[in-house]
């Protein structure tokens, strides 16, 4: 019955490093350089521990109170609603009689341990000067605990957690045997109870559920159940498997899943069904742009922008989850992105959240369409958010809002970069980015691929810790920004003297000139022709490098100082080469091939990177020659066709 899953061991994060943060409002007086004002800034680092638990308590409270899903019950009392009618004394004789009665009743036990939540007797306190007597009533609870209703076993887990058992290692004993239970009688019981005991073991952790062995038990017997699980049991399945985050699915589970909730889509609400598409994303199920779930998905998506006046916190929680499956399929529809905007356009900071902004502002760049008439006003209502003190933006959001503006080229009004870079400077003076340096790298990028440098955050984001904690998984692609953004300060504001820690190459995101041509066809056209000249002159005068270290995006280069040496007046190749040689001279040439990936959406205008990376290569002297894709496609038949093109490209060349 049980099938392990291969998946991912998430490991705990280092002692000492867990933070609880709470919500930070900033007020900070700026005066941007070019228009004198006071602006109140409201700013939340990023997506926390504590603000996602609190949004994820919202998603359990929605499913455990619609009666349509098996978690279904009564809201759970929080340890200020506990009441017990036990005093001091009756509290001991309870003590007592748990400890050396024949008869063991779970009651007993809940009522006990509700006395300690009302907060009348402290059982720290007890466990210390009753170390016998807790001893022999912890051993009475273990027994217990198989004698418990699931009823019963969700009560005592909702007091246990309302005594912040993580404190204690007599509460985190009587935690785990709670967990262990739940897990040895729901591979027992059908779906639905399986769902419950689920949940009595979230009650108790929370997201930090997948650390325990017994999550495993439960993603197989999910995987068991997902074919005959009802269209809530599968919404819950998604959006518990989830916690693991980054754990990998197999893929006849994930093609199992993907067929089911196809399956069910008719029978779940616009929420019901951001939960589970919010479960797969965050599983890693990518799935393919031209499935038809992608489809429904937009078309879904699209009729709720049209039908909608604003936005609810689960429904922008939704609205954000498809928006999130869409742009990893890289799926463009043309109409499901006119509906958007105009949904933005008539929303106003009170109706639009700023995660929605972020995100569906990154599905237009995603798509390499740029709205300018869109585009500002979000940059209106992202501006309205900085300066209301009752508004919240996470870093996080800001910095993929950055990279949505860089990637499509919008630079925004004069005094917005000035603001975001206040608002990050103090976030940083606030050390609220200690942590998750990485929404600094990449903000930092973006301002620099719109030619942005504020040279004390580019100072910051240095730092040797800093860098330090971009290494490893995901991270490493900040890592890598942050070292192109190294490169582009010594090119464009060598003034800012930054000196970059000790890196080793296998600490960033591998990407080859092979992989390049695999992810641009017309490099690996081009090559074919760039090979038969090589060979023609006997030496490599043409190569396909990255001229800028660090931005991984290739040229075809050539090097005429190579052509030295040679003599073969017959050569046809060599002589045009040479005489190309004469109108270059000892200039830097490349060529640039401009394709689909590399231009915004029906024009010739080039995306922010590859916009940087020519911003970079002419001020270091480089000469850069734009190919179109589709002039390459004319000429990719043979080896001697495309070398033939490539030297009348060459001799084209205007110094």
């Amino acid at each position: 019955m049980l099938r392990a899953l291969s998946r991912v061991i998430l490991q705990p994060k280092k002692a000492g490093l867990v933070k609880c943060r709470t919500e930070v409002q900033i007020c900070l007086r700026a005066f941007p350089e070019r228009s004198l004002c006071q602006s109140f800034y409201s700013v939340i680092p990023q997506k926390n521990a504590t603000e996602e638990s609190l949004f994820s308590k919202k998603l359990l409270e929605y499913i455990r109170g619609n009666a349509e899903y098996a978690a279904s019950v009564k809201s759970l009392p929080d340890q200020s609603n506990f009441s017990s009618t036990v005093n001091a004394l009756k509290g001991h004789q309870l003590h007592l009689v748990i400890a050396h009665s024949s008869e063991l009743k779970p009651n007993f036990i809940l009522e006990l341990f509700t006395h300690y939540a009302s907060e009348k007797q402290n059982i720290t306190q007890d466990i210390i000067s009753k170390k016998g007597l807790m001893s022999m009533v912890k051993e009475r609870v273990f027994q217990a605990i198989p004698l418990m209703t699931q009823n019963e076993l969700r009560k005592f887990a909702v007091i246990i957690r309302n005594l912040k058992f993580e404190r204690s290692r007599y509460l985190i004993d009587i935690a785990g045997r709670i967990v262990q239970e739940c897990g040895q009688r729901a591979a027992e019981v059908a779906l639905e109870q399986c769902l419950h005991f689920f949940d009595i073991m979230l009650i108790l952790h929370g997201n930090n559920i997948y650390r325990k062995k017994q999550f495993d038990i439960f993603i197989s017997l999910f995987e068991y159940h997902t074919a005959t699980a009802t269209p809530h049991q599968l919404v819950q399945i998604l959006h518990y498997i989830s916690f693991a985050k980054k754990n990998r699915l197999s893929r006849e589970y994930v093609h199992v899943l993907i067929t089911k909730l196809e399956e069910v889509l008719e029978h779940l609400s616009f929420v019901d069904y951001g939960i589970a598409l919010n479960g797969m994303f965050k599983c890693n199920v990518k799935l393919d742009k031209s499935s038809s779930l992608i489809k429904k998905t937009a078309k879904w998506l699209q009729v709720k922008a049209e039908q909608s006046e604003r936005l609810s916190d689960l429904e922008s929680f939704a609205f954000v989850a498809m928006v999130k499956v869409i742009r990893a399929a890289k799926y463009y529809d043309k109409d499901l992105l006119s509906s958007i905007g105009t949904f933005i356009m008539k929303s106003t900071v009170d109706t639009l959240q700023p995660e929605v902004i972020a995100h569906t502002l990154a599905l237009y760049a995603n798509s390499q369409v740029y709205d300018l008439e869109i585009f500002t006003k979000v940059e209106s209502l992202v501006l309205q958010h900085l300066t209301n003190p009752t508004q919240t933006i996470r870093v996080k959001d800001i910095s993929r809002i950055l990279w949505s503006f860089s990637h499509v080229g919008h630079k925004g009004s004069d005094c917005f970069l000035d603001i975001i870079a206040n608002v990050l400077i103090r976030s940083v003076h606030m050390g609220k980015l200690e942590f998750y340096p990485e929404h600094l790298s990449g903000s930092l990028f973006s301002m620099a691929v719109l030619g942005y440098y504020p040279k004390e955050l580019i100072k910051e984001a240095f730092q040797p810790q800093k860098v330090e904690k971009l290494k490893g998984y995901q991270r490493s692609k900040q890592l890598s920004r942050l070292m192109a953004l190294h490169q582009a300060v010594k090119i464009e504001v060598p003034e800012v003297n930054v000196a970059i820690p000790e890196t080793h190459m296998n600490d960033l995101p591998k990407r080859t000139l092979s992989d390049e041509m695999l992810y641009r066809p017309a490099l690996a056209h081009l090559m074919k022709g760039a090979i038969y000249i090589n060979k023609s002159v006997g030496t490599s005068v043409l190569e396909l490098k990255f001229p800028i270290l660090f931005i991984n995006h290739a040229n075809l280069v050539f090097y005429p100082q190579r052509l030295k040496d040679l003599n073969d007046s017959g050569n046809f190749v060599l002589n045009q080469l040479t005489n190309c040689k004469a109108i270059i001279g000892e200039k830097r040439v490349a060529i640039e091939i401009l394709d689909s990936k590399s231009l915004l959406n029906g024009s010739m205008d080039v995306i922010g990177i590859v916009k940087m990376k020519l911003r970079l290569m002419s001020q270091c002297g480089w000469v850069v020659h734009k190919l179109h894709e589709n002039d390459i496609n004319r000429f990719s038949s043979d080896e001697h066709t495309m070398g033939a093109f490539i030297l009348d490209t060459l001799s084209k060349f205007k110094m």
